[in-house]
Formats: structure tokens, sequence, C-alpha cells
């Protein structure tokens, strides 16, 4: 069962999903053939990699819906809602959600997991120091790796409310950004990657809004990191640039935006 999942794993990082999903396959009828109809970890696993790839490879989201509820079901009643693997699961189907356009559902799901990780982590604050309104525990740097799932289930449920739109919505996608961005600092420190693509997010989000004075900072912000961690031309910098490049063309400042899309030119010339 092992060795089928790990080559899974193996052909779908090296793209090759069509390998990765007749060994997905097998995996699961093995499982099948191993527990039933018993809620066995290892069967709702080999659910969850069948879904991954119907969703990323095939896109056929009905089917990966289909087979994320059933590997959910199965967490469920093996290792409980509180669970990584349940979590992780319920996640996944929620992505399947906004994928077929389905916001509000996936909007419902993201905001439980939200939940669940506020509770986990209030739990985990109030163990360790005996006071469950502990805020300053909650939020010290020793807490930070903990909180990443709750990072991850806010940008999650900030990507659907900015999709959704209205002035709540946004506000609330905002607020979300921000508290994601805080841990991830607290977690990996300024120039790591996932800062630059909150900083992207959130500046959109503000774009969105028309608040230009707030996305403007964020999205030089956003290049700044790219740009010293990255190598030239590379296509996350591009974007970078491109972004900041709109925002500015946005504010009527179109000499300042057509001078940076010069530089992404020449930079993906000079990388030829």
């Amino acid at each position: 069962m092992s060795r089928l999942q790990s080559e899974v794993a193996r052909l779908y990082q090296l793209g090759q999903y069509e390998d990765a999903l007749t060994s997905a396959e097998s995996a699961h009828a093995l499982a099948v053939r191993l527990f039933g109809t018993a809620p066995h970890p290892a069967l709702g696993s080999t659910l969850n990699n069948l879904a991954l790839l119907h969703r990323v490879h095939r896109q056929d989201y009905p089917r990966a819906a289909e087979l994320y509820d059933q590997a959910r079901e199965i967490y469920r009643q093996s290792v409980g809602e509180q669970h990584a693997s349940y979590l992780t699961c319920l996640s996944n189907l929620g992505l399947t959600w906004r994928s077929m356009g389905r916001l509000q559902q996936a909007r419902a799901t993201f905001q439980r997991i939200v939940d669940q990780h506020q509770q986990q982590q209030a739990n985990a604050g109030a163990n360790k120091n005996g006071d469950a309104s502990s805020s300053a525990a909650a939020a010290s740097p020793s807490s930070a790796s903990t909180s990443l799932p709750l990072a991850q289930s806010q940008l999650n449920l900030a990507g659907v409310l900015r999709e959704i739109g209205g002035a709540p919505e946004v506000d609330e996608a905002i607020r979300l950004f921000q508290s994601a961005l805080r841990i991830v600092l607290r977690k990996y420190g300024e120039e790591h990657p996932l800062v630059a693509t909150i900083l992207n997010n959130l500046a959109l989000t503000y774009k969105s809004t028309g608040d230009f004075a707030s996305a403007l900072p964020l999205y030089h912000r956003a290049v700044g990191i790219r740009s010293r961690n990255l190598p030239p031309a590379h296509p996350d910098t591009i974007v970078a640039l491109n972004n900041l490049a709109e925002c500015l063309r946005a504010m009527g400042e179109g000499d300042k935006a057509k001078a940076i899309q010069q530089k992404m030119i020449d930079m993906v010339d000079a990388s030829e």
C-alpha cells in the first residue's frame, strides 16, 4: 500500500498524471481489498489522491467532489473532524467547489475550516498556559508553526470572498489576508515567497475597491521580495511587475506603468 502511494506521489511530481492516476486506482483497489467497507484512514487517503488527479489533471470537478466527499466521510469516522487529514480533505473539497463556481458552498466549507483551526489554536494556548483567554500566548512566535494551517484556511476563504464580491465580503477578505500575512511573517520572515503571494493578493483586493493608495506599496513589497530572491525574468517576478504596472495605470500613472512594462520586456529578452 505504502509503495503504491509513494509511486502515485512520485509520478504526480514528475507531471506524469495519467500514470499517476493508474497507480492511484490500483492503490484504491488494494485498499478496498484490505479494508472492505471499514472506514480506515488508508482508504480515505487513496480516495483523496484519486480526487486530486481528477481535479487537477482531468478537471473533472464533479467526480473529484464525489471522491473528496467519500474520503471526508471516511476520515470523519476513522480519525474525527479535528484531525489534519479530515481538514485537508475538506479544504480540497472547498477548492473543488470553487473551481465549479459554487462559491457559497466553498465559502461555507472554508469558514468551517477557519473556525476549526481557530478553536484548535485557542485550545492549544489554553493547555499551554492554563488560561484560554491568553491572547498573547496565541500570538507568540512559538505558536506560529501551529498557526500555519489557520493561515492557509484564511487565504482560501479570503480568495472566495473576494471572488463573491460585495462590500462586506471584500472587507472580510482584507481582514483575513492581513491575519494570514501576520502569521506567515512570524513563521518565515519578510523574504519568503508566500509573503509575496499574500501581499499580491491583498493588493489586488484593495485595487478592486479602488483603494490604490493601499494597494501600491503592497505591490512594491511583492516585487521587491521576488526580485531579491528569484532569478531574473522569473515568471513570478514578471507577474508581480505587471500587477504593479497595472495599478499605476489605474492611478493615471501611464508613463510609470509603461516604463515598468518595458523593464519586463528587457528582462525577458536578456534571459533568452
